[in-house]
């Protein structure tokens, strides 16, 4: 099985090699002519590991595709996702989805290189944009968010004490800041299953980035981790307490208007993910933050009306989705207007 692997990753470095683009002075200009072909070995590979993994008493040929799990996957990595020859993102994509299937039907193998593989993908999402010459903006950001979904199936098969988890999380906190949505969102999504009790360390961290983030990535990033922490540890922490984050955060910096403008927009991100996020299940929190909106609509600085106009237009899709939220809604925009 492994010598097979070996064929087949060396396989498609030989079609990366023998890319011939149409003639330049054909309209298809610079399309990849191998596309087909390397996305079929690298469907072959998945679906061999599949069937080995699925197949009754096969579950240690599955574990041969990762006798060196470490070096298999960097060279799947490297030359699967950096590949600045293809102008399609099809084979890449192929290989992300092998890559996921291997790490996630050979629980024995990831288990014990564990640590060699968290800091294979942790080294992969600090240099991706140093050795992506030749990628586009796009490219590295599907790169980054394959990643963290990489790092996420890798912490599900570790015990809920297992100290790992917390590593991970970390990786994924740092990455917060890149300024990609998608890459954030796919970070979001990985947090969640590894936020425990004990993250009072963790909220605090998220709340300095997104009142005292220096630029929007960092505010917008914090905003993502916290929603995640909310979803992973429910709604009472945005509700319940004199420290929750309803009271003891967005309230009195949305109302103050003396407050950085950072401090605002983080806050006005927040609310933004956070109504994104619940859906229907941000409906309590409609009639205590319209007032506080709608004073940001008023605001000297740019950057706060725009955050605020998200926000405004993520808390009504959410509150209009119920018959009840409409009827929290609409008097709190009419009642104030002249008749």
């Amino acid at each position: 099985a492994e010598s097979c692997a070996a064929l087949v990753l060396s396989r498609y470095a030989a079609l990366v090699e023998a890319r011939v683009p149409e003639g330049p002075k054909e309209r298809t200009v610079n399309v990849d002519l191998t596309v087909d072909g390397r996305v079929l070995l690298a469907n072959c590979l998945q679906y061999c590991v599949e069937f080995c993994a699925k197949t009754p008493g096969d579950q240690q040929r599955a574990d041969l595709w990762l006798n060196d799990p470490v070096q298999f996957c960097a060279a799947i990595v490297d030359r699967g996702f950096h590949d600045p020859s293809s102008m399609s993102d099809e084979p890449a994509e192929a290989w992300f989805a092998t890559l996921r299937t291997i790490l996630s039907g050979c629980r024995c193998q990831s288990e014990a290189h564990i640590e060699g593989l968290i800091g294979l993908f942790e080294g992969r999402l600090q240099t991706v944009k140093k050795s992506a010459a030749g990628l586009s903006v796009h490219r590295q950001d599907m790169i980054r968010t394959w990643l963290v979904v990489l790092m996420a199936v890798l912490s599900r098969d570790l015990g809920p004490e297992d100290a790992r988890r917390g590593k991970i999380l970390t990786v994924l906190e740092g990455s917060l800041a890149t300024p990609s949505e998608a890459v954030q969102m796919a970070i979001a999504d990985g947090m969640v299953p590894l936020i425990g009790r004990d993250c009072g360390e963790l909220k605090a961290r998220l709340l300095m980035a997104i009142t005292d983030g220096k630029t929007m990535a960092e505010r917008r990033g914090g905003a993502f981790g916290m929603a995640a922490m909310v979803r992973a540890r429910g709604l009472g922490m945005v509700v319940a307490g004199d420290d929750a984050l309803l009271p003891a955060l967005l309230i009195p910096t949305l109302q103050d208007t003396k407050a950085p403008v950072e401090a605002r927009q983080g806050c006005l991100f927040l609310v933004e993910v956070l109504a994104r996020a619940l859906g229907s299940l941000f409906e309590p929190l409609l009639l205590p933050l319209l007032p506080a909106l709608m004073s940001c609509w008023a605001d000297g600085r740019n950057e706060v009306r725009e955050a605020c106009m998200d926000a405004a237009e993520a808390m009504l899709a959410s509150g209009l989705a119920t018959v009840h939220g409409v009827k929290i809604i609409l008097p709190v925009l009419f009642d104030p207007l002249p008749l």
